[in-house]
């Protein structure tokens, strides 16, 4: 699970599917690279995820 800013989502797997959004703007993307890090604050230990993203389209809401 990952946490957002408030927003917590499923963490996405090798070749899975994504969707960004921003604004009125929505772009799917194929996850490729996953890594993990590890940090220690305040004595407890913390792990970062970073992802890799390749851009695959637009997503557009259609219109009646």
């Amino acid at each position: 699970m990952l946490t957002i800013g408030n927003e917590q989502m499923l963490a996405a797997n090798i070749g899975s599917y994504v969707i960004i959004r921003q604004a009125s703007i929505a772009v799917l993307a194929m996850v490729f690279k996953m890594r993990e890090e590890d940090r220690f604050e305040q004595g407890a230990r913390l792990s970062d995820r970073f992802f890799s993203l390749i851009p695959v389209g637009e997503l557009k809401a259609e219109v009646s």
